[in-house]
């Protein structure tokens, strides 16, 4: 699931719903989570597509991941 900041995020960085679930799919979490508004989010990382990082939210009371937000971990292309 996808916030509305999250997908304007994407757009203004060129990252497409298919890139950030790919990169969540082959990505790892480097770093431990960090608490934040009372729920943990994770940076997940992935070398797919030059590199792109999305940071998610997994609430305790809902399985589902949450994307909160997605950026270019290292220098990529952008798509025309």
């Amino acid at each position: 699931m996808f916030i509305q900041h999250s997908e304007d995020r994407m757009c203004e960085r060129h990252i497409d719903d298919q890139e950030a679930v790919m990169a969540l799919r082959s990505g790892a979490v480097r770093v431990s989570g960090e608490l934040k508004d009372g729920e943990y989010r994770y940076k997940v990382e992935s070398n797919l597509y030059g590199g792109i990082m999305v940071v998610v939210e997994i609430p305790e009371d809902n399985p589902n991941v949450i994307a909160i937000t997605a950026m270019s971990s290292k220098k990529r292309k952008r798509r025309s």
